[in-house]
C-alpha cells in the first residue's frame, strides 16, 4: 500500500508490507532528502498482503547408488533364475527339494522347493531313440555316487555302455536316474537327444546332479512329460 503524505519538507511515499515493515522514501519535493525505515510488529488492518517470493535453496546432488548385482538364484517366481549348463556355477543354498519336473521337448529339468517355488532350471539330455526316458509321475527311489553306470541293450549283447558318474539319483526300477555326465560338453536342445541322447537317464551338469543328490530325499516326486 502506498500513500503520499505532505510535510514541510515535501512529499513522502510510505509503503506498508504485510510483514509489518513500513518503508518511507522522499518523493522529491524538498531539497532535503532522507529515507526512514520503520519496523512494526503487527501489520495494520488496512494493509494489503503482497506476493511473497519463494526462495529455492540449493540442495546437494544425491550420490548415485549402485544397482544390486543379480544373483544366480531366486526364492520366488517373480524372476526365474538362470538356467544351469555345464559351465554355470550354482550357488543356491541347500534347500529340501519338493518336486522335480522334466520337459523332454525343451530338454530342461526344473527343481522346486517344498513350497512349490522354482529353485533353478538345468539343461539336460534325455534318452535317445530306442531308449526313451520314461514319462509319467515317478519318484526318487535310491542314490549312488562315484561309480560306473553300465549295461547292455536288451537282445543285443554288443550294444553295451560304461559311463562314469559322480552323483546319481534313481527315479524308476529300470536303472534310470538323474546323473552328471562328465563326457558331455553340451546339454539342452543343441545336444540332439534323439540321436545322441542317453540310454534313458536324465544327463545333467555336475552342479545340478549334485544338488538333486544332496537335497532330494527318497520319495521326492518326479514328473516327466
Amino acid at each position: 500500500m502506498v500513500i503520499t503524505v505532505a510535510s514541510f519538507l515535501g512529499a513522502m511515499a510510505v509503503t506498508t508490507y504485510a510483514s509489518g515493515k513500513i518503508a518511507t522514501a522522499p518523493v522529491g519535493l524538498s531539497t532535503q532528502q532522507s529515507t526512514v525505515v520503520i519496523y512494526r510488529n503487527t501489520p495494520t488492518e488496512t494493509s494489503t498482503p503482497t506476493e511473497t517470493a519463494t526462495v529455492l535453496l540449493p540442495t546437494s546432488t544425491p550420490i548415485p547408488t549402485k544397482s544390486p548385482t543379480p544373483t544366480t538364484h531366486t526364492t520366488n517366481n517373480q524372476s526365474a533364475p538362470a538356467i544351469i549348463n555345464h559351465k554355470s556355477s550354482l550357488t543356491i543354498p541347500d534347500t529340501t527339494i519338493g518336486h522335480i519336473e522334466v520337459s523332454i521337448a525343451d530338454q530342461k529339468t526344473s527343481i522346486y522347493d517344498i513350497n512349490g517355488e522354482l529353485l533353478f532350471t538345468s539343461l539336460v539330455v534325455t534318452g535317445k531313440k530306442g531308449f526313451a526316458t520314461p514319462k509319467g509321475e515317478l519318484q526318487i527311489t535310491w542314490k549312488n555316487d562315484h561309480w560306473y553306470m553300465q549295461g547292455c541293450a536288451p537282445n543285443n549283447a554288443k550294444d553295451c555302455w560304461k559311463v562314469w558318474t559322480n552323483y546319481a539319483s534313481f527315479f524308476d526300477g529300470d536303472g534310470d536316474a538323474f546323473h552328471d555326465a562328465p563326457h558331455r560338453s553340451v546339454f539342452g536342445p543343441k545336444a540332439n537327444y534323439v540321436t545322441s541322447g542317453s540310454r534313458g537317464c536324465v544327463n545333467m551338469p555336475t552342479q545340478a546332479a549334485y544338488y538333486i543328490y544332496r537335497n532330494a530325499p527318497n520319495g521326492t516326486k518326479v514328473r516327466i512329460y
